[in-house]
């Protein structure tokens, strides 16, 4: 792979290669929380990959993670569903992502010529295409997903990717506060 300045858009085609190429996520998986004050608490998983059979600094594979729970208001309690957030970024560009986001709606900006172009999508999974307008637009995953750990199989699957290890789920070794 070439270096690319992190202010260039890549281009479909570039995407495309980088998709179809094997790649391996360097680093074993442990998570760790992300820095917030907010309840409940994310969690995140990054490695740069090796992409075919180099070690590439401009590949990176992200895992954001918030568990189900509640949000407290004053005497309101609003239950907040679980979220997991997958990426694959070309320096700081999501080239390809998965979410699993039951809260989430998009309006797709960019995707001209696409079917879901210009249109709002309100799915608990989309998946996030690249475009040659650059990021940000999605569409309703066709696959049936039950879990984070389904959802991760799903995105190693299309992306080529390999963890470095077994697939740790973001609350193994934590404990959850009982309200």
């Amino acid at each position: 792979m070439r270096n690319r300045k992190r202010n260039v858009l890549p281009t479909t085609d570039e995407v495309a290669a980088i998709m179809l190429l094997k790649k391996q996520v360097i680093r074993a998986m442990e998570w760790s929380d992300k820095q917030s004050s907010r309840t409940p608490q994310w969690r995140q998983f990054e490695s740069f990959c090796i992409v075919g059979s180099e070690e590439s600094e401009e590949v990176i594979f992200r895992a954001l993670y918030r568990p189900h729970g509640n949000l407290i208001r004053g005497s309101t309690v609003i239950p907040l569903p679980e979220i997991c957030n997958l990426s694959l970024c070309w320096f700081e560009h999501r080239i390809f992502g998965i979410d699993l986001d039951p809260t989430s709606h998009h309006k797709n900006k960019v995707g001209q010529g696409r079917k879901f172009y210009r249109k709002f999508v309100k799915s608990d999974v989309h998946i996030h295409i690249w475009t040659e307008e650059g990021y940000g637009y999605v569409e309703p995953l066709d696959v049936k997903i039950r879990d984070v750990e389904e959802l991760f199989d799903e995105f190693l699957k299309r992306d080529v990717l390999y963890l470095n290890g077994e697939f740790l789920h973001p609350m193994q070794g934590t404990q959850y506060l009982l309200l």
